[in-house]
């Protein structure tokens, strides 16, 4: 079979693209997917359980229902309702435990998909990993915490960032469109993130880690947008859930490829362009 061939003028990308063939980029996304994906179910159990500790009086539960309301269309609102009063039946006095577990496994499966993502950055590079394994998994934990950050942060501004807009409307503070606000906040710390991860993540930093992290960041966004398109034509059903499951699933397997694969290309790129304007 024949292979793909670079042309000459690109040839500045020949060694990074076969680094990053010989890498396995797509088994490393898989394995980053699923143990983000695996991350998601716990840290979905200790949302719930946080939501059921302000239902357990029947004021702060008719304050949560009001707020879903205000929030959520009436056929969402209900059902994330009765889901929390069976929550609450369920969990009982045990918020507290459920929670910190929950948190704890989060951290555990988010921490070996970020050690992934760094072995896959040390396999581009083709580099030893000659640190502690104490400092490289501390680094992983930091670097897990950052995403779960970006991640809860996302949610927020997906769901009630129009519902916090209207509240302060109601004060008299006006703050414009405040769902475009905290998306730039959110994009600029995930850059942040990233160019720490290109920067510290494997044993060598990448070279332009900040301009990979924006080029990165701006793919990703892109991507997100896309899938918040895709997950509502799916409907209400239980189809629609495995539909929803399916998309998620394919965004957590195309983020980890673009942030693997992006700052291998930034510099050759860069070097191109270069040669073409002298």
């Amino acid at each position: 079979m024949a292979s793909f061939t670079i042309p000459k003028r690109f040839d500045p990308l020949r060694g990074p693209f076969d680094r990053v063939k010989d890498a396995d980029p797509l088994l490393m996304s898989a394995a980053i997917a699923y143990n983000f994906f695996f991350a998601l179910v716990p840290l979905a159990i200790a949302a719930v359980a946080a939501l059921t500790l302000l239902g357990r009086s029947e004021a702060g539960l008719a304050n949560l229902e009001l707020f879903l309301a205000d929030v959520f269309p009436e056929e969402v609102s209900a059902f994330i309702s009765d889901i929390l009063i069976e929550a609450t039946d369920i969990v009982g006095e045990s918020q507290g435990p459920i929670i910190a577990i929950s948190l704890l496994v989060a951290i555990y499966a988010g921490s070996r998909g970020i050690y992934a993502v760094q072995k896959a950055l040390r396999q581009i590079q083709r580099v030893g990993e000659d640190r502690p394994y104490w400092r490289v998994r501390g680094l992983g934990i930091v670097f897990t915490l950052g995403a779960g950050v970006a991640l809860i942060a996302g949610y927020i501004v997906v769901l009630f960032s129009q519902f916090f807009a209207e509240f302060l409307r109601r004060y008299g503070l006006d703050l414009g469109s405040l769902t475009g606000i905290s998306s730039g906040v959110v994009a600029v710390w995930i850059i942040a993130l990233l160019w720490a991860i290109y920067r510290l993540g494997p044993p060598v930093p990448f070279e332009r880690s900040l301009i990979s992290a924006m080029i990165a960041t701006a793919i990703i966004v892109v991507m997100t947008a896309a899938a918040a398109l895709v997950i509502p034509a799916f409907g209400s059903n239980t189809l629609a859930a495995l539909g929803a499951v399916g998309v998620v699933l394919i965004w957590l397997y195309a983020v980890g490829f673009v942030v693997i694969v992006v700052p291998a290309f930034i510099s050759p790129a860069e070097a191109i362009i270069r040669r073409k304007s002298a």
